[in-house]
């Protein structure tokens, strides 16, 4: 567990417990945003709870195939899953030469010496990652289980990192889910001892109520208010960070078609930026470049509102765009006209075009970000279908354009 350089954006409460008696222990003890806490708790009645132990590791990991389709290959190679696991917390890792890499949240292995097992957990509420903190510990999982046997990292957090996730690829990386789509899964739980069950169940209560765990669904009213009122803009933020990493993976996946020998990872990218999002009065967005290595927004998802009613749509702005048009190329139009067809819009530049929904559905879905992307996914796929992003992979980029890379 680390300090993060940047914290997420904070939402407001999750939840509402009606103050009782029964949740007085809870809240009289509970210290809003402490994720150590929170790691005490769980490895304190895992380690009296064995079965609740492994129904926690089943949660987890249950999730992670719900919500993490990117890391199907490593959640596979962790299969079967163990019928009695243990679980300790904040122990000390370090790589082959023993070189200190961190302490990990919460580790859970098969009992006994021999274990074959080995899941590695990082707890985040709203704190991000430090530097390098998954790459340690991803490095430090393999000396952990120099033994032999199976293992895999995930990380549960309140809100999506604006950085230091790990590439897809990584072996035995399953991926970050959030703890607002793990709470129904938690709720399950259910500790062996009658008292500890109860108090588990108003912990979880009190978590939501205090949202320390993040929300799944969207307070519609502040958005509907968006235009004259800021909570709008941070519920939208919000919304719009938990769906950057899968639009970004789905972008990648159909930008393949073009087959312009690229790696994945080199096909698009996120902008670089302080955080993922930007949120003005008018308008929270934002943007993937094609490639990765160009330095402006190509793909650009977006919130805003027209005659006070709350929009999302997807944009797209080709490079060069311009010039194919004073050039008057024919292929080029007729991409456009494909999109045209489709169902997006010219902006007034001319240069870009943008698809357009109602964000009302989205308002009252169960799961906001599930909602939003089945909205948007299809625009993007239409975007690369058509196209109009071929020259973008396929044409030198100039230099001048081109993203600068960090100093060693």
């Amino acid at each position: 567990m680390e300090e993060s350089e940047v914290a997420p954006a904070r939402m407001p409460a999750g939840g509402s417990v009606e103050r009782s008696v029964a949740h007085a222990l809870v809240v009289g003890l509970r210290r809003p945003g402490d994720e150590v806490q929170l790691t005490n708790v769980i490895a304190a009645i895992g380690a009296a709870d064995a079965r609740f132990a492994t129904g926690f590791a089943r949660a987890v990991l249950d999730q992670v195939a719900d919500d993490c389709a990117y890391t199907a290959a490593a959640q596979e190679r962790l299969k079967p899953i163990p019928d009695a696991l243990e679980v300790d917390r904040e122990r000390r890792l370090s790589d082959e030469d023993g070189n200190r890499l961190g302490r990990i949240d919460l580790i859970f292995e098969e009992p006994g010496e021999q274990s074959q097992f080995t899941l590695l957990v990082e707890n985040k509420l709203y704190a991000g990652y430090g530097p390098e903190q998954l790459a340690r510990y991803h490095r430090a999982l393999r000396e952990v289980r120099k033994r032999g046997g199976r293992g895999g990292l995930v990380a549960v957090t309140r809100d999506v990192p604006a950085r230091g996730e790990l590439e897809p690829t990584e072996e035995e990386w399953l991926g970050s889910i959030r703890w607002a789509r793990l709470l129904p899964r938690l709720r399950g739980l259910s500790p062996q001892d009658a008292g500890v069950a109860g108090q588990w169940q108003r912990l979880l209560e009190v978590l939501d109520e205090q949202g320390d765990l993040g929300m799944t669904t969207i307070d519609a009213d502040a958005v509907r208010g968006w235009a004259k009122y800021s909570d709008g803009r941070v519920a939208l933020r919000w919304l719009l960070e938990q769906v950057h990493g899968e639009t970004l993976a789905t972008l990648r996946t159909e930008l393949r078609r073009y087959r312009t020998g690229r790696s994945e990872n080199e096909l698009a990218g996120q902008l670089k930026a302080s955080s993922i999002v930007q949120a003005t009065v008018y308008e929270v967005k934002f943007g993937l470049s094609v490639p990765a290595e160009y330095n402006k927004a190509v793909v650009i998802v977006e919130c805003w509102m027209e005659d006070r009613q709350p929009l999302v749509g997807v944009t797209v702005a080709p490079r060069d765009a311009d010039a194919a048009l004073d050039e008057g190329s024919s292929k080029f139009r007729s991409q456009i006209n494909e999109l045209l067809d489709g169902g997006f819009t010219a902006n007034e530049d001319g240069a870009s075009w943008y698809s357009q929904h109602e964000l009302e559905p989205v308002l009252a879905s169960p799961d906001a970000p599930a909602a939003l992307l089945a909205l948007i996914k299809p625009d993007v796929r239409a975007i690369v279908a058509s196209g109009i992003l071929r020259y973008d992979l396929t044409e030198p980029l100039p230099r001048a354009v081109r993203r600068k890379k960090a100093k060693p």
